[in-house]
């Protein structure tokens, strides 16, 4: 960032992201907890910026940090969603343009901050407190009738598998049920269905694929992408052609790909999509909004 500052005379976001050598904005902003603190960091002072704003209406400071803690004595907490909804505060984005981050804003207003594993398990609770989890795909699934289900389904078939729950096309899907009574095999002591050892249940999955009763597995939805396992060279060999054939690369590309496995699969193999693109000779392009592609032809 000093090299960064000496060369350009300033410091900001998009310079900091078109930096070759260096970090991402993101990625300083975790390590200093806001822009602002690393610029101090650097001895750099940016220049005051006005009070900002969205459609015509202008926050200060100190309006933004009282809406911020308005916003948490009325929910007991600030989300993405609640702030985006809140007519008192202009909109995430604004915030982190001022701020640094939206942490550094809750700090500034002294409000708890809280690391990503406690925000998930917050937002958890809420969905599960307002009935958000009594849904699956829009339909309103009371604990009854999912028993109920259940017990139709093995009166139909004679056995309750999760692969019949997945694919009867009726049920909701088995992890729904696991999710709402902690498994499946609950879920049918529950509905008071017999239950089977695992010895019992591969010995009647056997007989019958060898009766070929078997339901086979196919997709829960159209354009669902099949479990599949990938090894490395594969992946590698499927993002190098993506790349030829589009010339450039990023996440969606690789998520909009019937041919490759997500873009967090693919951080999972090679810890980072980089990393990834480093391995097939990709490289960053200057001056493209998708800043990663094949090197040009010389």
């Amino acid at each position: 960032m000093r090299k960064l500052l000496a060369e350009k005379g300033r410091l900001s976001q998009l310079l900091i992201n078109d930096l070759k050598d260096g970090p991402t904005a993101d990625t300083v902003v975790n390590h200093f907890g806001s822009l602002t603190a690393a610029y101090a960091a650097v001895g750099y002072q940016p220049t005051p910026r006005p009070a900002f704003g969205m459609n015509g209406r202008h926050w200060s400071e100190k309006a933004v940090l009282s809406g911020l803690r308005k916003l948490h004595v009325a929910h007991g907490c600030v989300s993405l969603r609640l702030i985006g909804s809140c007519p008192d505060l202009p909109s995430t984005c604004y915030i982190r343009e001022h701020f640094g981050s939206l942490d550094e804003a809750m700090r500034k207003a002294g409000l708890p901050v809280l690391n990503h594993s406690d925000k998930m398990r917050a937002g958890w609770k809420r969905r599960k407190a307002d009935g958000c989890d009594d849904y699956f795909a829009g339909v309103h699934w009371t604990d009854a009738k999912l028993l109920g289900a259940l017990r139709e389904l093995h009166e139909k078939h004679g056995y309750t598998t999760a692969n019949l729950v997945d694919q009867n096309g009726i049920t909701p899907s088995a992890y729904y049920y696991k999710k709402r009574f902690g498994s499946l095999t609950k879920a049918r002591a529950l509905a008071q269905l017999p239950l089977l050892t695992n010895s019992q249940m591969v010995s009647a999955g056997r007989r019958r694929s060898k009766e070929g009763t078997s339901i086979a597995r196919k997709p829960r939805f159209a354009g669902q992408r099949p479990g599949m396992g990938y090894c490395s060279n594969d992946i590698l060999a499927g993002l190098r052609r993506l790349a030829e054939r589009r010339g450039v690369i990023s996440a969606r590309m690789i998520n909009e790909d019937p041919d490759l496995p997500s873009s967090a699969a693919v951080v999972n193999h090679f810890g980072k999509l980089s990393t990834a693109y480093q391995l097939i000779g990709v490289v960053r392009l200057e001056g493209k909004p998708i800043r990663f592609g094949l090197p040009p032809q010389k």
